[in-house]
């Protein structure tokens, strides 16, 4: 014997059938057929796409699990040390000039090199 909840619920998915397919008669009436055609191929498309993302969701979950043992495997038997960065500081009173000295002169003689010579002629009054 059937419960009141499984009725209701039965008679709500028949009313929105009922809803939905009223609701598609309306649309494809009053549209164009173009705009029907391209209605319908988005349709499909999102269709198509379902099965597509449930496989990918599906490959991916594959791919973590795997991972995931492998992790497990080399984990315990392998152990990596953080890597260590050294920077050196600049050596003071060297007699080399510093680098913002030698990047200001590179930069002065690229900007002259840069800029073509002008050659002006005056045409005109004396």
């Amino acid at each position: 014997m059937e419960t009141i909840g499984q009725r209701i619920g039965r008679f709500l998915a028949l009313v929105s059938i009922l809803f939905a397919l009223s609701l598609a008669l309306i649309v494809a009436e009053r549209l164009s057929r173009d705009a029907l055609t391209l209605l319908v191929g988005i349709a499909i498309g999102a269709l198509l796409l379902v099965p597509l993302t449930a496989f990918l969701l599906l490959l991916w979950r594959r791919q973590e699990a795997r991972l995931t043992a492998q992790m497990e495997m080399h984990g315990a038997s392998r152990q990596t040390s953080p890597p260590v960065i050294v920077v050196a500081p600049p050596l003071y009173g060297s007699a080399q000039p510093s680098s913002h000295a030698l990047r200001d002169e590179a930069l002065a003689r690229w900007e002259q090199s840069a800029r073509p010579q002008r050659a002006f002629t005056f045409v005109g009054e004396d």
